[in-house]
Formats: structure tokens, sequence, C-alpha cells
């Protein structure tokens, strides 16, 4: 390689990794900004969007959502419960820092809150589309949860669709399966995991051994018909 071709590969380097820390500090700007407004009044600057406002029942449903989180929030400020009903209503109204932040308070007072961890993973992977983030807080949550077949299944779909780490995916359903006690879901989740990366032997094998384990769920027959 030229010297002018790694000089040029060395300023691409250079541009993504500015640009990343750039894209990090903005990132890191909006929650501070949005923890220093959860330290006031957290309702203070709630804002139903249009789009969800102008259909009178709607709004009408999260004005009422509005109040009991409110009510929560006047009686018992200090608890967990309390910031969760918090970050759930700004989600419900697409502020996703401000859930975030109030998801965070809620990790402040009860630091093993797996119901937090999980909930920011869902705001990264749904609604941010930040599937690094997301695997960071599931992984988070599965500290205190370690037999949440539903966190399993999120990690492996974010690590074979988004990632396409067929092998990363393979192994988070082996620890899934381990953790739960062999989850019929995890399980069957491993199984379609081999037959859509071609892995015909470690299908069938997987199949059979699903079938044998829960031979009272009918629709694995059907699912599994090419299984002899």
């Amino acid at each position: 390689m030229s010297k002018k071709n790694i000089f040029l590969l060395g300023g691409i380097i250079i541009l993504f990794f500015v640009g990343g820390l750039v894209v990090y500090s903005n990132v890191r700007q909006k929650q501070e900004l949005a923890q220093q407004k959860l330290g006031g009044d957290p309702f203070a600057d709630l804002v139903i969007p249009e789009a969800l406002s102008r259909d009178p029942a709607t709004n009408a449903v999260i004005e009422n959502n509005i109040k009991i989180t409110k009510d929560l929030y006047n009686s018992k400020p200090d608890i967990w419960e309390t910031w969760i009903a918090i970050g759930g209503l700004r989600r419900q109204l697409y502020d996703f820092d401000g859930a975030i932040a109030a998801y965070q308070k809620a990790l402040e007072i009860y630091p093993t809150n797996a119901i937090a961890h999980r909930n920011i993973a869902s705001i990264y992977e749904n609604d941010l589309h930040d599937y690094e983030q997301a695997l960071n807080y599931y992984r988070l949550g599965l500290r205190n949860t370690p037999g949440d077949s539903e966190v399993y299944l999120a990690m492996a779909t974010i690590e074979r669709v988004q990632f396409k780490n067929v092998l990363g995916a393979e192994k988070t359903l082996q620890d899934g399966l381990g953790a739960t006690n062999n989850n019929a879901d995890v399980w069957y989740a491993l199984a379609q995991l081999y037959k859509e990366s071609g892995n015909i032997v470690k299908y069938r094998q997987t199949a059979k051994e699903l079938m044998k384990a829960y031979p009272d769920i009918a629709a694995y027959k059907q699912v599994f018909a090419d299984v002899k």
C-alpha cells in the first residue's frame, strides 16, 4: 500500500473515531439534561405530541396516565416503582431521553432493578435503534434475573438480525437454555436459528430433543414436520 493510501486510510479512521465521539458526547449531554430536568419537577416539561393529542380518546387516556403517575409521585416520590412509571409515561410521549433518565433514577434507588435495565434496553433497541447499548443493558438485567427467557430471545434476535452474528446468537440461546432450565421458547428459537443458518444436522438434533422434552405441545409436530 502506498504512503498516500495509508494516509488516506488513517484520515478516514480518525474521522470515524471523532464522529463516534461527537455522537456519544451529544447523547450523554441530552441524557444529562434530561436527568437535570427530572431532578426538579419531573412533570414540568411534559408535552403530549400532536400525533397522540389529535384523537380525543387517545388524549384522554394519556391525560389520565399523567394524573395517575403524578398522584403516585406526590405520594411516593422515593420508591423505584414511581420512577418506572415516570419512565413509562415519558416513553409513551416519545421522550426517550427522559424515559431513560427516569429509569436511571429507579436504578439509583434500587441498583439491582432488572425492570429498569430491561426497559432501557428496550428503548435502545426499539426506539433509538442503538443495538450495542441495547445488548449492554440486557446483559446488565440478566445479572439480576438470569432466568429471564425473554431477554435471551431479545439478545439473540439483535445478534442474528442486526449484527449478522449467528455464532453469538447461538451462544446466547445456549446460555439461555442453561439459565432457564431448558425453556421451550429458547429451545425453539435455537432450533429455528440452526434451520435458518443452514446447519441442518444441529437443527434436526435440536428439534428432536425439543419435541421429546415437550411432547404435549402439538404445534411442534407441525412446525418440525420435516424432522423424522
